[in-house]
């Protein structure tokens, strides 16, 4: 396995994994998955220099993921589970 590590004063944490099988790791010494993230918070983002396009975020046991496409949005309304697509 080749690791990525961290060290704060004298501790080293590992931070990312790549197995010999090929999975990725994140926040996990056993990836499960092509890409593993285990983790709190905001997991995935992506965005250009204006507009957020996906986001995966896990706060307080919810999943929240959002996809802003052409002006539009779609998202996963979790208090009234259903899925919100809003169009511009």
């Amino acid at each position: 396995d080749l690791t990525f590590w961290t060290r704060n004063s004298q501790t080293n944490s590992e931070k990312m994994r790549i197995t010999t099988t090929g999975l990725v790791g994140i926040g996990t010494m056993t990836p499960r998955a092509l890409l593993h993230v285990n983790g709190t918070g905001n997991l995935f983002n992506v965005s250009n220099s204006t507009t957020r396009l996906v986001r995966i975020n896990e706060s307080a046991m919810q999943v929240n993921i959002s996809l802003n496409v052409g002006g539009g949005k779609i998202w996963w309304d979790d208090a009234n589970a259903r899925l919100v697509i809003q169009v511009s």
